[in-house]
């Protein structure tokens, strides 16, 4: 009996190195995590955030700027001629030619003015919005290799989308201002030696089927009171319109969430 005690004693104390070192199940606890607490790459954050910028807002501040542009030469293309005296029943009709010429001046103007912007608008194209976001964002965020919590974006967001509303919004100044010093003169310049061609076709076309000419037709204007045309733009744009809710961000958060 004794015998068989010794024997259950050397035996426990065999396996209690094991019974030790077996896993012991733990739940962890996650109650101090909020149920909406997830984290965002901010690469995909900053990229979705500034597709948005320039599809959603940019897209539509260069077709209201083409639109007012072409409009203000339009505006500038004034046709005058005098009656004829012609041989035959051939009339001018001078204000459908005046018309003619409009529509096809407007197009012109917003056909050239997707390059125009381009060249001017770099600072603000998607590329370099997505690198100035990440900067505002790691101002008010910590970022662990390229990771953040969407928590610090939803507390920060009003900053956050003033920042770079702010920042679009001065760039956009500064471009309107070149485009209208630097880019309309030398494009209205080209546009009224276009018209004037046009009118000097046709003006050579009457004189041939006239006997008498009083005077030609020709576009007269000239290009002038820039600061004017500047306000004028930055008025018909509007600037910028400023409608990035915290809402957004947070749908934009979501699509950056990393799994």
């Amino acid at each position: 009996m004794l015998f068989l005690q010794w024997c259950y004693i050397g035996l426990f104390s065999l396996l209690l190195p094991i019974i030790y070192a077996l896993p012991v199940s733990r739940q962890q606890d996650y109650s101090s995590v909020p149920d909406n607490y997830f984290v965002v790459d901010i690469h995909s954050f900053s990229s979705i955030y500034s597709t948005h910028l320039s599809f959603d807002h940019l897209d539509g501040t260069l077709s209201s700027l083409s639109k007012a542009i072409s409009l203000h030469f339009q505006k500038l293309i004034q046709v005058t001629a005098q009656p004829f005296d012609l041989n035959d029943t051939f009339t001018v009709d001078v204000e459908l030619l005046k018309g003619q010429l409009q529509g096809a001046v407007g197009s012109f103007i917003e056909d050239s003015m997707p390059t125009i912007w381009n060249t001017r608008a770099a600072v603000i194209d998607k590329a370099n919005l997505s690198i100035y976001i990440e900067q505002v964002i790691m101002q008010y965020c910590y970022l662990d290799q390229n990771i953040i919590n969407n928590t610090c974006i939803e507390n920060n967001a009003h900053e956050i989308v003033s920042t770079v509303d702010h920042y679009i919004q001065q760039h956009l100044l500064n471009i309107i201002t070149l485009i209208v010093m630097q880019d309309l003169p030398p494009l209205f310049e080209t546009t009224q030696s276009h018209v004037n061609s046009i009118l000097a076709h046709f003006g050579h076309y009457l004189n041939r089927k006239a006997s008498t000419i009083n005077t030609g037709i020709v576009m007269h204007h000239s290009f002038e009171n820039i600061d004017d045309l500047t306000v004028h733009l930055q008025s018909a744009i509007k600037l910028y319109h400023s409608s990035l809710e915290k809402l957004t961000l947070d749908k934009y958060t979501l699509l950056a969430r990393v799994n």
